[in-house]
């Protein structure tokens, strides 16, 4: 039994714990349902944890609470190996967020979470782009090319 396996089961067994000391039958039921249907994807190899899965489920709640548009599933959802507005390696972790984690980006934000209208980039760039308008983006980029050298650093 795999850390992860030890941990979901730890998780479940404190659940129904407390369901039972609660009376909820019905509701500890259905956990247990749930449970075993789990169990099952796991054994067999159809359970899903992929980040593109993890992302098209965020950006559905996203999408609920400020009433876009969505119709995409994670099968829409390319996760390139470098950012393709700051061209820097992506860096997936499990519960570190950091500037280059992949971000799901609405391209035109109006439009939603819609086929088409999606890319992945860093967070650092999706965070540039949701702060401020093309307009401002373009000027601030003619700022920059006039009066930020361009230099390496070591570091």
């Amino acid at each position: 039994m795999t850390s992860i396996d030890k941990k979901r089961v730890r998780a479940f067994e404190a659940l129904e714990s407390i369901l039972r000391n609660t009376g909820e039958t019905e509701l500890l039921n259905m956990e247990h349902r749930k449970y075993r249907q789990s169990c099952k994807r796991i054994k067999d190899g159809t359970a899903n944890f992929s980040r593109e899965k993890k992302m098209a489920e965020s950006a559905k709640q996203r999408a609920l609470n400020k009433k876009l548009p969505y119709n995409i599933t994670y099968k829409d959802i390319t996760i390139p190996k470098k950012c393709p507005v700051l061209g820097a390696s992506l860096k997936s972790a499990r519960k570190v967020v950091s500037d280059f984690s992949p971000s799901l980006d609405r391209i035109k934000p109006e439009l939603g979470y819609t086929k088409g209208n999606i890319q992945v980039i860093s967070k650092k760039a999706n965070t540039m782009k949701s702060n401020a308008t093309p307009e401002e983006l373009h000027r601030f980029a003619d700022w920059v090319k006039a009066n930020v050298p361009l230099e390496v650093y070591d570091g």
